[in-house]
C-alpha cells in the first residue's frame, strides 16, 4: 500500500512538474513612443515572433508611450523584473547608475552613426561596460537602435564651418554639456526649454536650434526657420535590455533566436523604416521653403576639430570620461 502510495504521489508530482515546465510565461516590453512609431512596431514584431518561435512558451506584451511609468521607473521596473524589457535613452537614466554613460552626449564623440553602433556593440571596453552595467543593474544589453541624430537649423543667415557661427544665438537645453555642444559648433547658447523654442524662433529672441529633422517636422519649426543643416553632431542612441532574470531564464538557443529576431525587427527593419520617416520629413521641410544641406555641403573637418578642442580642453580632465573618449578615437581611428 505504501509503495503504491508512494508511486501515486510521484505521479502527481510528475504532472504538476510538467505542467509547470510548459506553463506560459508573460512578459512585458515597453517604450516610449506611441504604437505608430517604427521602433513599437519593430517591438510587436520582435514579440510576436519570439513567442511563436518559443511555441507560446513566452508570452509577450508591449506598452507605449510610456504607459507603465517613465523611462527611470521603466529602467527600475526592469531591474527588479516587473517588466521583462525596455528601450531607454543611452544618455537619460543610465548615467545615474553609471557616470561614464554621460559621456556619449559629448558632439561628434562619433562621427557616424555606423561608427556609434560598432562601438555600442563590438569595442572590447564597451563590453567590459556593459558587463560591469549588468552586474550593478540587473539589466542585460541586447543592442542599440537611433532615434535620430541633432541637426542645426537657422534663420537669415547661411553657415558651412564654425566660424559663420561666431556670435549667433543658438538654443541649448540647460545642462551644461549641450551648452558646450553649442559653444562647439561656433555659436552662442542661450538655455530655453523645447516648449518656448518655437516662440524664441519666432520673435528673434534666438536665431538657430540643434534639434534633428523629427522635430524640426513635427514642431513645424521649418515656419521660423528657413535653413537647416545635417551636422549630425550628435545621435539619439537607444539600447534595449532585458532584465538579466529573464534572460538568464532563456536557453542558448532561446537566446540566439531573441538575438536575431532583435538585429532582423529592431535594428535592420527599423533602420529601413526611419529612414523613409526622415525621407518624408526632410521632404516637407524642403516643401515649406526651407534650404537643406548635408554633411557633404559643410566643413566638416571644422566642425570636428572645434569639438576635439573642447573636448580635450573641458572633459579630458573627467577620469570617467576621459578613458572612453580616447578608446573610442583609438578603435574608430579618429
Amino acid at each position: 500500500m505504501k509503495v503504491l502510495f508512494m508511486t501515486f504521489i510521484g505521479l502527481l508530482m510528475s504532472l504538476v512538474m510538467g505542467v509547470t515546465a510548459n506553463a506560459t510565461e508573460n512578459w512585458r516590453f515597453c517604450n516610449g513612443v506611441d504604437d505608430r512609431h517604427p521602433q513599437s512596431i519593430a517591438l510587436m514584431n520582435l514579440a510576436r515572433n519570439f513567442e511563436k518561435a518559443t511555441d507560446g512558451k513566452i508570452k509577450i506584451d508591449v506598452y507605449f508611450s510610456n504607459s507603465l511609468g517613465s523611462e527611470e521607473e521603466l529602467l527600475e521596473l526592469t531591474r527588479t523584473n516587473t517588466i521583462q524589457g525596455f528601450f531607454g535613452n543611452v544618455t537619460a537614466g543610465l548615467p545615474s547608475f553609471m557616470e561614464e554613460f554621460g559621456v556619449f552626449a559629448l558632439p561628434y564623440l562619433f562621427q557616424s552613426y555606423a561608427d556609434a553602433h560598432k562601438y555600442l556593440t563590438e569595442s572590447p571596453k564597451q563590453q567590459e561596460l556593459w558587463k560591469k552595467f549588468e552586474k550593478m543593474t540587473n539589466l542585460h544589453f541586447i543592442g542599440d537602435s537611433l532615434n535620430g541624430s541633432r541637426a542645426l537649423t537657422t534663420k537669415g543667415i547661411e553657415v558651412k564651418n564654425p566660424e559663420d557661427l561666431k556670435g549667433i544665438l543658438v538654443r541649448s537645453m540647460t545642462a551644461q554639456v549641450w551648452q558646450d555642444v553649442i559653444s562647439a559648433l561656433g555659436a552662442t547658447p542661450v538655455p530655453i526649454s523645447y516648449p518656448e523654442l518655437y516662440m524664441a524662433l519666432q520673435t528673434g529672441v534666438v536665431q538657430g536650434q540643434d534639434n534633428g529633422i523629427a522635430n524640426v517636422y513635427n514642431s513645424k519649426l521649418y515656419e521660423v526657420q528657413d535653413h537647416f543643416y545635417d551636422t549630425q553632431h550628435g545621435y539619439t542612441l537607444s539600447a534595449f535590455f532585458l532584465s538579466s532574470d529573464a534572460w538568464n531564464s532563456l536557453s542558448a538557443k532561446e537566446k540566439v533566436i531573441f538575438n536575431d529576431l532583435f538585429k532582423k525587427y529592431c535594428f535592420d527593419q527599423y533602420n529601413t523604416d526611419m529612414e523613409k520617416y526622415y525621407a518624408d520629413a526632410q521632404e516637407t521641410c524642403k516643401n515649406a521653403g526651407m534650404k537643406m544641406f548635408s554633411k557633404k555641403d559643410l566643413d566638416m573637418d571644422a566642425f570636428y576639430a572645434n569639438a576635439a578642442k573642447m573636448i580635450d580642453t573641458k572633459y579630458m580632465s573627467n577620469k570617467k570620461y576621459a578613458p572612453i573618449i580616447l578608446d573610442i578615437r583609438e578603435y574608430l581611428n579618429y
